[in-house]
């Protein structure tokens, strides 16, 4: 179960965010306004569940952070 997820130079996410689930919780909602990470947030868990499952994997830094 994926408890906290702290994310930094990962796709969008050039400041550090740490993402945390409560686990007494069964149901999780991400939302936001256009353009906040949302879909980024969801690629960066898809990213440690390959990690995890000693997958190959590409993981892209911020493009646009210089």
């Amino acid at each position: 179960m994926l408890i906290e997820l702290s994310v930094k130079n990962c796709f969008v996410f050039n400041n550090q965010i740490v993402f945390s689930l409560d686990p007494t919780n069964k149901e999780m909602t991400i939302y936001g306004p256009n353009n906040a990470g949302k879909t980024c947030l969801i690629k960066c868990i898809q990213a440690m569940k390959g990690i995890l499952l000693n997958q190959r994997i590409e993981i892209k830094s911020n493009l646009f952070f210089k």
